[in-house]
């Protein structure tokens, strides 16, 4: 039987990582259901007003197609986990994506340019019969929208965002 950290692992690792549509078809349930923030809502900027809510994908053959889409603009989309904690029919955990905008599809509007990213990703599972039946995931999209929408790369998390660096020096005493 699969635990609960071992599913984290290889949902992320494997299926959005490497893009695993077969072990995805096993590892979540006809009636999953995905939330995401960050992305969604960045982008979003760009076109009107930011949503209310997480965009929400509902259906594992939704979440399929998104990452299949996803593969076609960044065909080397890697995922990396550093942890995870798993707690009755939960487990959250930590990781990182990177790769390069090399595919052959646009993304979200936006024309392949080869840059590559790095970001930092955090989820959380819901777990019923060892499969996932929810998730919610947020990551560090100003870092991944510098690669593909060609942002400023001083306000990346690569470099540090701003808002980072002014808590950090409101933070620290005078020298």
């Amino acid at each position: 039987m699969t635990t609960a950290s071992e599913l984290y692992r290889r949902i992320v690792e494997d299926v959005v990582g490497r893009g695993d549509l077969e072990l995805a078809n096993k590892l979540f349930a006809d009636d999953f259901v995905g939330r995401r923030t960050g992305l969604h809502t960045f982008f979003t900027l760009f076109a009107g007003p930011p949503p209310r809510q997480a965009a929400e994908m509902s259906g594992k053959q939704m979440f399929m197609g998104g990452l299949s889409r996803i593969k076609a603009s960044f065909p080397d989309w890697a995922c990396s986990v550093h942890y995870c904690v798993a707690e009755n029919d939960l487990v959250s955990g930590a990781f990182t994506v990177s790769g390069s905008f090399t595919g052959t599809e646009a993304f979200l509007g936006f024309p392949p340019n080869g840059n590559e990213f790095r970001f930092e990703e955090a989820g959380m599972l819901r777990v019923r019969d060892g499969q996932a039946v929810e998730a919610w995931f947020v990551g560090d999209e100003l870092a991944f929208a510098h690669a593909i929408a060609g942002l400023a790369p001083a306000l990346t998390a690569q470099n540090g965002s701003r808002t980072h660096r002014k808590a950090t020096e409101a933070t620290e005493a005078p020298h």
